[in-house]
């Protein structure tokens, strides 16, 4: 896989590093939610507010986080291979 500074830098987007089980990277700008997840997808959710970023980044679990607000709730998202 790629290095998480060199898939931010193509994206535009910086991705912070975390402890998941599941996830690798995350990061937030211009409303939009990019998580990477160790199955090597990388996700982008538009129209996410900076107070749900907020809710994430301050969160003891970021994976049960994205499963219960962004997958279990099926929020539009874009699927990127990496």
């Amino acid at each position: 896989m790629e290095s998480l500074l060199k898939i931010s830098l193509s994206i535009g987007v910086n991705l912070r590093p975390c402890k998941s089980t599941n996830l690798i990277a995350y990061g937030y700008k211009s409303g939009a939610l990019w998580v990477l997840f160790k199955n090597n997808n990388l996700y982008k959710y538009p129209n996410i507010s900076k107070e749900q970023y907020v809710s994430l980044d301050r969160c003891q679990s970021k994976g049960i986080w994205v499963s219960k607000n962004l997958v279990q709730s099926k929020v539009p998202c874009e699927k990127y291979k990496i």
